[in-house]
């Protein structure tokens, strides 16, 4: 289902785009217009920062500040604490060690019978794993105990690697992470061949701290604060806000677009689309909007709707509509990593049991 956000972006697309710009880490306001851009379609956008926390900083990076500002936001739903929290991953360096291993490392199925001995083999490349060929084998027991037995392969990590600091209660709070955790508790506590990495417990050095630029909170409220019913001329809006445009390699994920005409849907047939994003839903409803027959159809309110909302998305000029429905040139996912980044991780050269192949995100 390709989804319209509330400057009618394609959901699917504007997360990869946060996800690039944290990355890339060019230009702090562009990580301020995708985040808000989710954030302000109604979307629940802590379960992707934890994803994208645990694919690719958590080697790095405790995550004691994120865990506070997450937990702030439980008490206050104020944007500010996504906005520190994103703006610690802006500033923190990467690892695609994880990222690679829950995506690319081929899984062959295992029956429930083999359980106990997947569990065996696994205690003992316990201590080999790290950046050797037996990581292979240690991925795809970890993933087949996961999916066959997930509270006792738990239940072994936790004890094996006796950390206390990601428990099972944080574990099932964001189950999406659940193989990245594991993996990264037995990296944290991997032999003295291992990579260097930054468990929990470890002691941060000290550091310049960086803060959130004046500038930068004031966009960021520009936007959180904005409001299609103030604004006086409707079909402007998509020239004044659309401020980015997508990156070319957004293609290097899998994508709803692949298989629909993302420019007749934006041009024709947005009301639609946008009706499966939580914020337009809500204003569709308000005005008695129904689907038939994969349209919006309004009676009465008709008028009414579109004197707010009516942002002529096939009258825009052709750099507006684009910023969104630009053709895509074709990549792997791996390519993401090799072409932006310039590098060959290591863990691509170790082992040629890697599908290469575009992943979902």
């Amino acid at each position: 289902m390709l989804i319209l956000t509330r400057f009618l972006y394609n959901y699917d697309e504007v997360k990869i785009n946060l996800l690039l710009s944290l990355l890339t880490k060019k230009e702090f306001r562009e990580v301020i217009f995708w985040s808000s851009e989710i954030y302000c379609s109604g979307f629940e956008i802590w379960e992707y920062i934890w994803k994208i926390y645990y694919d690719f900083y958590a080697l790095l990076l405790p995550s004691k500040q994120i865990k506070k500002n997450y937990e702030k936001f439980l008490k206050k739903a104020d944007f500010q604490y996504i906005l520190k929290t994103l703006f610690m991953l802006f500033h923190s360096k990467v690892s695609f060690d994880v990222f690679i291993v829950n995506n690319f490392y081929k899984v062959r199925k295992v029956s429930k019978n083999s359980m106990g001995m997947k569990i065996s083999n696994m205690k003992k490349k316990m201590k080999f794993f790290i950046k050797n060929k037996l990581i292979k084998k240690f991925v795809i027991n970890l993933k087949q105990s996961l999916q066959i037995n997930k509270e006792e392969t738990i239940k072994f990590i936790m004890e094996e690697f006796d950390n206390h600091n990601i428990d099972n209660h944080d574990i099932d709070n964001h189950d999406i992470c659940l193989f990245q955790k594991l993996f990264i508790i037995s990296q944290q506590k991997a032999p003295e061949t291992a990579p260097e990495t930054a468990p929990e417990t470890a002691p941060e050095t000290a550091k310049p701290k960086i803060k959130l630029s004046k500038f930068q909170k004031m966009y960021a409220l520009k936007l959180v604060m904005f409001s299609f019913e103030k604004q006086k001329l409707k079909y402007k809006i998509l020239k004044k806000m659309r401020h980015f445009s997508i990156s070319e390699y957004t293609n290097c994920f899998k994508l709803e677009r692949e298989k629909l005409d993302i420019k007749t849907i934006f041009r024709q047939n947005w009301e639609y689309h946008a009706n499966f994003s939580p914020s337009w839903n809500k204003k569709i409803k308000l005005y008695n909007g129904k689907i038939k027959n994969k349209k919006i159809i309004f009676k009465e309110e008709y008028e009414a709707f579109y004197e707010n909302y009516n942002l002529e998305p096939d009258e825009q000029d052709l750099i507006t509509q684009e910023k969104s429905t630009k053709n895509l040139k074709k990549y792997d996912t791996i390519e993401l990593l090799t072409n932006l980044f310039g590098n060959t991780p290591i863990l691509l050269e170790i082992d040629n049991k890697i599908d290469f192949q575009k992943v979902k995100y």
